[in-house]
């Protein structure tokens, strides 16, 4: 024997250094296959990796595409015209204006412009048409200054005139004076028909005159006042606001069946101070004939503030006088202020009150 037997032929086993490097080859197998697969595995995941890659690469590329495109808008933009250069030139620091509000900026001027329009007849239009043509920008700015004063002062002289024809009651299209005559006492006045006794539901187409002075009132739904005179149908009381001369004008339709009479008709203070008087004689063949007298006051008066004023009616002789009231008949009466020359102080005793 030259040394151990590797093989037994008669069992068909391997020796046991066989068996060893064997054993150790198939170890080195086993090794080198894992190894394999851990190869393998990190293949894999680094062609993920590079995948990945390309596709942020062609995004870059394109946005790299896109921008350059943007740079080489805005580059072109930086670039302005000789005319515009000129333009730009004209526009100082002071005079900018935010241009992105341009259009906006122009609407408002617009309709601010279009409400200060002045009559194109005889004014200046500052309209989005006529444009103040012509004019340099000192003057558009005066311009614009005096159209405001124009129509502030419109207002003024609108608000003052109606305030002096509420303080003075004078008609608007009449002159307030003529000469040295001041007109406004004319504005004072009060009408009034149809005369029944004071106290009086009704108003009577026929009623008897009482023998005594008898207050009377005048048909509330007839009587109009104005200026300083004032007339209450109630109370029957006229009275003045203002001191002064008023001519007075009342009538009554008297007539009688019996013997002669005289009828009255007057003015009288509450405190029955009298006036003014009218009277008139009345006959029966008045009557018969169906007519009628008709006592009168016709006269110039002095009217003092603060005093009430009645109107009487009398028939002497035992009354039996009878006024004749119907609607068509003229009982009526008339009070209207007279004017005065400037400065012109009226006696307190041109009147007995």
């Amino acid at each position: 024997m030259y040394g151990a037997k590797l093989f037994d032929k008669a069992t068909g086993g391997i020796s046991d250094a066989q068996e060893t490097q064997l054993n150790t080859a198939t170890s080195n197998i086993t090794s080198h296959a894992t190894l394999i697969n851990d190869l393998q595995s990190s293949q894999v995941t680094q062609n993920t990796s590079i995948t990945g890659i390309n596709t942020t690469i062609a995004t870059n590329a394109s946005n790299i595409s896109t921008n350059t495109s943007a740079i080489s808008l805005n580059t072109a933009k930086t670039g302005i015209s000789t005319d515009q250069a000129t333009k730009l030139g004209h526009i100082d620091v002071g005079s900018a204006i935010n241009l992105d509000n341009t259009t906006g900026n122009i609407t408002t001027n617009a309709t601010q412009i279009a409400a200060l329009l002045i009559d194109t007849t005889n004014k200046f239009a500052m309209t989005s048409t006529t444009a103040m043509k012509g004019q340099v920008e000192s003057n558009q700015v005066d311009i614009v200054t005096a159209t405001n004063a124009i129509a502030s002062n419109v207002s003024n002289i609108s608000t003052n005139n109606a305030e002096i024809v509420a303080n003075t009651g004078l008609i608007a299209t009449k002159s307030a004076w003529q000469g040295n005559v001041d007109q406004a006492p004319r504005n004072s006045f009060f009408y009034g028909r149809r005369p029944k006794l004071l106290g009086s539901a009704s108003t009577p187409n026929i009623w008897d005159i009482p023998a005594t002075q008898t207050a009377i009132t005048w048909s509330g739904t007839k009587c109009i006042f104005n200026g300083s005179l004032s007339f209450d149908s109630a109370t029957g009381y006229l009275t003045t606001s203002s001191t002064g001369l008023f001519k007075v004008q009342a009538k009554i339709c008297v007539n009688t069946t019996t013997a002669q009479r005289v009828a009255k008709i007057l003015i009288k203070t509450s405190g029955g101070v009298e006036v003014i008087v009218g009277k008139h004689h009345l006959s029966r063949h008045e009557s018969d004939n169906n007519t009628f007298s008709a006592p009168t006051i016709m006269g110039i008066v002095r009217l003092q503030t603060g005093i009430n004023y009645l109107f009487y009616v009398e028939c002497d002789n035992d009354g039996d006088g009878n006024v004749v009231n119907y609607m068509y008949d003229n009982n009526d009466v008339m009070v209207e202020g007279l004017c005065l020359p400037n400065g012109y102080t009226l006696a307190t005793d041109y009147s007995p009150v």
